[in-house]
């Protein structure tokens, strides 16, 4: 089925779209001051990105949500003039492709501050043609928060040395969604597996290690998304949030935005 409505809004992009299901979880942005850490903090690692040799730029440009600075209109118009407000962005590397094994990746985003209903995920093909999309409800979501979408287990499923994108668009209106509304766009390739890089992650079963060794591999997808899950199960943990930092520094993204409760 398509849907012209969202043909409108990917008028600057691409085509038309159909729909199936996606699994999600947030977790929410938080700048205060930690409290003292009573577990156990991991052992400090750090987690670099690597890009892969001869891996091109994306070849969209539209991954900061440009509509309204990437927020909603109404978020503008309540935002001080001298504030630069936040913006939706897809949590990918700024000068390469993003890259994953896995034939269903987990994707990640960082949502701004919103009065936005709810969020529509759109996979494309490398013609631009959508084959999966959602919408999730916002309803009782604190925001600032990172989107954790997971597609394991779901019929979205990615072919070896092929090039996709993902878009994520802030539904603004309870009247649903409009062309004017914001969006982020990211990037994704999948590769086949490398020998090496998966008798390594044999070996270990840290997860701290496991994200290192994705990063190092220019493996991106794996990476941040063994790292969220880390980061959501020990949200206390200084050396966590410090590969955190180090990881979305190395792919030219402002941590500041998008570090995890510590």
């Amino acid at each position: 089925m398509c849907y012209s409505s969202l043909n409108r809004r990917l008028s600057l992009l691409l085509a038309s779209f159909c729909l199936t299901g996606l699994s999600f979880s947030f977790i929410e942005v938080n700048a205060s001051i930690a409290a003292p850490v009573q577990v156990a903090q991991a052992k400090k690692r750090k987690v670099i990105f690597r890009p892969r040799k001869g891996q091109p730029a994306p070849k969209t440009t539209l991954g900061g949500g440009r509509r309204h600075r990437g927020v909603c209109p109404q978020d503008v118009t309540n935002t001080p003039a001298d504030a630069q407000p936040e913006r939706m962005k897809a949590l990918v590397p700024a000068e390469t492709v993003a890259t994953t094994m896995a034939e269903q990746p987990t994707l990640l985003v960082q949502l701004p501050k919103t009065s936005a209903v709810a969020v529509e995920v759109t996979l494309l093909d490398a013609k631009g043609i959508g084959f999966y999309q959602k919408s999730i409800d916002l309803e009782g979501v604190e925001t600032p928060s990172v989107l954790r979408l997971d597609l394991t287990n779901e019929e979205a499923k990615l072919e070896i040395e092929k090039d996709y994108a993902w878009m994520v668009t802030l539904v603004c209106s309870k009247e649903g969604a409009r062309p004017e509304d914001p969006f982020a766009v990211g990037s994704i390739r999948r590769v086949a597996d490398e020998a090496d890089l998966a008798q390594k992650l044999e070996m270990t079963t840290d997860p701290l290690e496991r994200a290192a060794l994705y990063a190092e591999s220019g493996i991106w997808y794996e990476a941040i998304a063994e790292l969220d899950a880390l980061r959501r199960e020990k949200p206390d943990d200084r050396a966590i949030a410090s590969a955190w930092n180090d990881l979305l520094a190395s792919a030219g993204l402002n941590s500041s935005l998008v570090t995890a409760s510590n």
